[in-house]
């Protein structure tokens, strides 16, 4: 739906409205998939690199839970017309299932935290000032739907090179020295020492 709607998105991002992306089933050939058995940098290009590149500013998926009678044994979670979609809405277990209270979080649902890691790295470049900089590094692994990467090294070399860039910045930033401290003036009052 992406390209369909270019020309309004690019509106809406002018406005200073948010635009955000949605993954749900196999819907297309080209962009990321986030079924159970797809490579995993799938989970983590979409909502870091990608998002980035397109301008995108927020993620949605229809839900972490739908569990079927055994999730840890069989992911078939979702069926749609005579299709199996394994994973599709399934990114937490039951914890109570293992002896603990609450979810329980599945490596598809760390994957896409380390995506929104990525997504952040390029923020702090931004509010750095080299946000240009940024962006036309993460092009070389993530520029639209149609292209981005399936090597997790490739991915995690641009992470890496992004990590780097936020170093020298905050090394460079602290060893400005600090201003002199100067004595407070009170007018009316003798600057003599004590």
């Amino acid at each position: 739906m992406y390209k369909k709607a270019g020309p309004l998105i690019q509106q809406v991002l002018q406005k200073g409205d948010e635009v955000w992306s949605y993954n749900c089933l196999v819907q297309d050939t080209y962009s990321p998939k986030w079924e159970m058995d797809v490579n995993p940098i799938n989970y983590r290009i979409q909502p870091g690199f990608l998002s980035q590149s397109l301008g995108i500013t927020g993620l949605l998926y229809w839900g972490v839970d739908r569990w079927n009678e055994d999730p840890w044994e069989d992911a078939a979670s979702f069926k749609e017309s005579g299709y199996t979609f394994p994973g599709e809405g399934l990114l937490v277990y039951p914890g109570a299932d293992a002896g603990v209270d609450g979810p329980v979080p599945s490596m598809r649902l760390k994957w896409l935290r380390k995506g929104v890691e990525d997504y952040e790295y390029v923020e702090m470049l931004k509010r750095a000032g080299r946000g240009d900089w940024a962006l036309s590094v993460i092009h070389s692994v993530a520029s639209d739907w149609d292209s981005w990467t399936r090597s997790a090294e490739d991915l995690e070399g641009v992470r890496r090179r992004l990590g780097e860039e936020l170093d020298r910045l905050e090394a460079e930033k602290s060893s400005i020295p600090p201003p002199k401290a100067r004595r407070p003036h009170y007018p009316g009052r003798s600057q003599t020492n004590h």
